[in-house]
C-alpha cells in the first residue's frame, strides 16, 4: 500500500489531537454547567420554613397584661389606641394555650404576643414604649406577665414584638433614626431574651429606600449612624425581620418575611367568602400576585398571609362558625410550599369592631392547633399529640 511522504504523521496527528479536543471541551462544557448550576442554587427561590405563627396578644407596651381580665384597661394605655378585648383577658388566654401544651414542646411556633407600639423619640430612653414587661431577667421572679411568657419560652415557643412605622393613630410615617432607636431600646430592655422576632407594621406610608435602610440598621442592631445600639449587652441586632407589606411597591428590603392581609376579608362579603370557602379559591389575584412578588426576590425570605387586626379578624368573628372553619381549613391547606399563615388566636378590636378569643367565644382553638399538627406537625417532646379537627365549635 501506497502512502504519501508524512502523512501517516498527519493522520496521527489528527488523531492525537481528536481527543484533546474533546476533553477540553468537556471540561469547559462541564465548568459552564457547574456554574449555571451554582447559580441557581444561590438564587433559587427557597420554599417557606416549617414553622407555624400565630397572633397571641399577651403585653402592651408598658408590659402589663394587653388585654387585662374582665375591667377598665389600664390608665398606661393611651386613649388614642384605646382597644376593646376579649373579657377573659390574655392572662386566661396564655393558660389556656399552656395547659394545651402541657410538656410538648413547639420550637418551630412564632407568636406575635407584644406591641412596643411607636412614641419613642430618637436619642431619648422609653422603657415603657418596649413591650417588655419588668423583671424579666431572674429566672424566678418577676411580674405575672414574665412568669407567662417564660413558660412559653420554655415549651421552645419563639415570641415576636410588634412596632409601629407610623405615629400611633396617624398616618405620619416615623423617620429611620426613631425606628433604628426603638428597635435599640427593646434589645436593651429585653435582658431575659424573651424576643426573637420583630414585626414592622404600617409601612404603607414610608418609601422603599427608607424601609431597607430602617431594615438594614435593624438587623444589624445599630442607630442611624451605624453606632452599636447603647446599652444593650450582648447581641444587639434582631435577625428575624418580618415587615408589613400589604400596600410596599417594592419587596427588595431585606426582610426575613414579607406579610400581608387576606384580600378576601377585605372586599368580600359573607355570602362571597363562604363560597370561595367552599370552592378552595380562598386566595385572590392580589394575594396570588404578592406571593409571586416575594418568590420572585430569590433572596431566601417567605410569604405570610394573615388576618389584618382588628379589621379582618372582626370580620372572620362575624362569620358563621362553619363558614370560619371552612376558611381556616382552607387557608391551612394551601400553604405548603407558598406561604405560612399566622392564625388567629387571641386578638382585641377597636371601635364597632369586633375581638377575635379563639379560646373562650369563638372556640375555635382546638381546629387550629389541628390545623397546625396536621399541616407541619412540629410538636415534639413527651405528651405530643395530633389535636382532633371535628371541634365542639365547628361541628354545630
Amino acid at each position: 500500500m501506497l502512502t504519501m511522504p508524512g502523512a501517516k504523521h498527519r493522520v496521527n496527528e489528527r488523531l492525537g489531537r481528536r481527543p484533546v479536543r474533546v476533553m477540553l471541551a468537556s471540561v469547559v462544557v462541564s465548568m459552564l454547567l457547574a456554574n449555571a448550576i451554582g447559580q441557581v442554587s444561590v438564587t433559587s427561590a427557597a420554599p417557606p420554613p416549617p414553622i407555624d405563627m400565630a397572633d397571641l396578644f399577651l403585653v402592651e407596651r408598658d408590659g402589663e397584661w394587653f388585654c387585662p381580665p374582665s375591667g377598665p384597661l389600664q390608665p398606661s394605655v393611651p386613649p388614642s389606641v384605646a382597644k376593646k378585648c376579649p373579657p377573659k383577658g390574655s392572662e386566661a388566654a396564655v393558660n389556656a394555650l399552656l395547659l394545651s401544651l402541657r410538656t410538648t414542646e413547639r420550637p418551630n411556633l412564632y407568636l406575635r404576643v407584644a406591641k412596643a407600639r411607636s412614641q419613642c423619640p430618637a436619642g431619648e430612653e422609653c422603657p415603657d414604649w418596649t413591650g417588655v414587661p419588668d423583671g424579666c431577667l431572674e429566672e424566678v421572679s418577676g411580674s405575672t406577665q414574665c412568669t407567662a411568657l417564660r413558660a412559653l419560652r420554655q415549651h421552645k415557643i419563639k415570641l415576636g414584638v410588634v412596632m409601629g412605622l407610623e405615629e400611633d393613630n396617624s398616618d405620619k410615617p416615623r423617620s429611620v433614626r426613631e425606628l433604628a432607636w426603638q428597635a435599640c431600646q427593646i434589645k436593651k430592655a429585653d435582658t431575659g431574651r424573651l424576643y426573637d422576632f420583630i414585626f414592622l407594621d404600617m409601612t404603607r406610608n414610608l418609601n422603599v429606600r427608607q424601609i431597607k435602610k430602617a431594615v438594614d440598621r435593624i438587623k444589624r442592631g445599630v442607630t442611624n449612624d451605624g453606632t452599636k445600639c447603647p446599652g444593650v449587652l450582648g447581641r444587639a441586632g434582631w435577625k428575624k425581620v418580618i415587615t408589613n407589606d400589604n400596600q410596599t411597591p417594592t419587596l427588595k428590603t431585606g426582610a426575613w418575611a414579607h406579610a400581608k392581609g387576606l384580600s378576601l376579608l377585605t372586599h368580600g362579603t359573607e355570602d362571597e367568602i363562604k363560597r370561595a370557602a367552599r370552592r378552595g379559591s380562598v386566595l385572590t389575584k392580589t394575594d396570588l400576585k404578592f406571593l409571586k412578588q416575594v418568590k420572585d426576590l430569590h433572596d431566601r425570605s417567605f410569604a405570610i398571609l394573615r388576618f389584618e387586626v382588628p379589621p379582618q379578624t372582626s370580620t372572620l368573628a362575624g362569620l358563621r362558625p362553619r363558614v370560619q372553619c371552612l376558611l381556616l381549613k382552607q387557608l391551612a391547606r394551601r400553604q405548603r410550599s407558598r406561604y405560612r399563615l399566622i392564625y388567629p388566636l387571641f386578638v382585641h378590636s377597636t371601635g364597632d369592631l369586633a375581638h377575635y378569643d379563639s379560646f373562650f367565644e369563638e372556640e375555635t382553638f382546638g381546629l387550629q392547633r389541628a390545623l397546625m399538627d396536621r399541616y407541619s406537625g412540629q410538636a415534639t417532646g413527651k405528651g405530643a399529640q395530633v389535636f382532633r379537627m371535628n371541634t365542639f365549635h365547628c361541628a354545630t
